[in-house]
């Protein structure tokens, strides 16, 4: 121990060292099993060796203790590996491996999902090459598969850990030591103070957030704690996601299996997850320096879908080729549909078209070029006009929404009025933009619209079989679709499309689960 004690001694799992036999070099290393316990496997560029501990200049790493290691590891790998010529051969190997382990333990409603949860897997393994991490997120039904997806993930994937009643500073603690995947089960954080805990870490998706706290034991900048809080995270739910949380993830809806599938316990899978996963830690070590997202653009219109989305990209266009990458595009698009679709059903969509309604009715007086107020009350009756007695939103509501979208509330003398009214003030440039964003028409389009002459409905064996089509695709993301988005599919008007479903149904191939929603049958 003498040695030890000249040098300070780190822990680590893994990270980049430097070569002090060759100046200026550095080696990959990463925690890896061997048939006598835990060591480092190392990679100098051209061959693969074993190391118990790494001396550097100024402290040694040893491995974290054994009791601590609580991941499934990958296996020793010595000399050369994989010979350099077959490198682009192996990948592929390894992203069919992997697709297929995925296959084979889970029965997942959309084919493009097995492409990627296994383009997933492979960014885990270069989530710190990566800039933001898009979260899959399992819901359905109890017993639909969830937490078998997230049982799957940790077979495969990068320092996987699964989270059991932890407490956020584990949590923080986890990432700041080993940045895992964090593999996340709701029904373990039913407890609404962990859940708290854990709401700032699931936030942040990127490597420059970080979860802050106050140390009211300290002074000066020691009260300033600041803990990294990015690493690659799945989560499994019966529950939604909440909106805060809804546009970091990529929802997977589970239903009940279709077909059979292997157990992810028996020894041949978890033997096969072993060789899957020191094949993916021989990928990383391999390609670490060719890998970034830096320059990648999907030209997606959704900024959020496309930072989402590059990773998981970036992932199939390496290791599995264009074909593979255009499917996480398709993907991507319909999620990108399915978010614009959940922004025009918005109650902030209902609080704007309610503005304009107010203006076009008159009942907005002008303070200003360009500019109108309204009392908020007004706009409540006017929000509320169509709403069930149950769905009706509150003056706190609706306050929360106005300044989420940007319009300045006043008090303010309106009409006859003989004392100030508190108001909301109409921009013409915020209305406009809004107006695009959610689509809405003025009334005299609106009318102009509906005076045109219906189409007329023509129901042919070609267009009935393209609705079948069309809903066939548009179904995929949820497992049903609207009329509406049927249509938009199929590239048919509203009202073909209807006779076309009402046809389907007859037959007994489509149904109704709920008004206006359509499912295979």
């Amino acid at each position: 121990m003498a040695e030890f004690e000249k040098k300070k001694v780190v822990r680590k799992a893994g990270g980049i060292a430097y070569d002090l036999t060759k100046p200026g070099k550095t080696y990959i290393y990463e925690l890896a099993r061997a048939e006598d316990g835990i060591c480092f496997c190392c990679f100098d560029g051209e061959r693969f060796f074993r190391l118990d501990k790494i001396e550097q200049f100024d402290h040694i790493i040893l491995p974290p203790p054994e009791e601590k290691v609580t991941w499934s590891l990958p296996l020793l790998i010595e000399g050369r590996g994989n010979p350099p010529d077959s490198h682009p051969m192996f990948a592929r190997q390894v992203w069919d491996g992997v697709y297929n382990f995925i296959y084979d333990h889970l029965d997942l409603s959309d084919e493009r999902f097995y492409t990627y949860l296994t383009a997933w897997v492979f960014a885990s393994w270069f989530q710190d090459k990566l800039s933001a991490s898009p979260y899959p997120y399992f819901t359905g039904l109890k017993r639909t598969g969830k937490t078998r997806a997230l049982e799957v993930l940790k077979a495969l994937c990068f320092r996987a850990k699964g989270l059991a009643g932890v407490t956020g500073a584990a949590i923080r603690t986890n990432i700041r030591l080993l940045r895992p995947t964090l593999l996340i089960d709701e029904a373990d954080f039913e407890d609404e103070e962990k859940r708290g805990e854990l709401f700032s870490v699931l936030l942040s998706y990127r490597p420059d957030m970080y979860v802050e706290r106050k140390n009211p034991k300290a002074s000066g900048w020691e009260q300033l704690e600041v803990d990294p809080a990015f690493c690659f995270k799945a989560i499994a739910s019966r529950k939604a996601p909440s909106t805060n949380l809804a546009d970091r993830c990529v929802e997977i809806h589970m239903f009940y299996r279709s077909r059979p599938v292997k157990r992810i316990r028996s020894k041949a899978s978890q033997a096969l997850a072993d060789k899957l996963r020191t094949e993916l830690m021989e990928i990383r070590m391999r390609f670490y320096d060719k890998i970034s997202d830096s320059e990648v653009v999907l030209g997606l219109s959704d900024d959020r879908v496309e930072e989402l989305f590059i990773p998981p990209y970036l992932m199939a266009k390496t290791f599995a080729g264009e074909a593979e990458a255009q499917k996480i595009i398709e993907l991507a698009k319909d999620v990108e549909k399915t978010f614009e679709r959940e922004r025009e059903e918005s109650e902030e969509k209902d609080v704007v078209e309610a503005l304009c309604l107010l203006l076009e009715e008159g009942k907005a007086e002008q303070k200003g070029e360009g500019k109108w107020i309204v009392p908020s009350s007004v706009l409540l009756d006017k929000v509320n006009e169509a709403r069930h007695e149950t769905m009706k939103m509150t003056a706190k509501q609706q306050a929360q929404i106005l300044d989420r979208l940007g319009f300045e509330r006043v008090s303010s003398r309106f009409g006859e009025s003989k004392r100030p009214l508190k108001c909301v003030v109409v921009s013409k440039r915020i209305l406009e933009h809004y107006m695009k964003l959610f689509n809405i028409k003025q009334q005299e389009e609106a009318k102009e619209s509906q005076n045109q002459p219906a189409p007329q409905v023509t129901l042919t064996k070609e267009n009935v079989e393209r609705v079948f089509e069309a809903l066939a695709n548009a179904s995929k993301l949820r497992g049903s679709a609207t009329t509406e988005e049927i249509a938009m599919e199929a590239k048919l008007p509203v009202e073909v499309v209807k006779a076309c479903l009402e046809a389907l149904q007859r037959e007994g191939r489509v149904y109704q689960p709920f008004p206006d929603w359509w499912k295979m049958g």
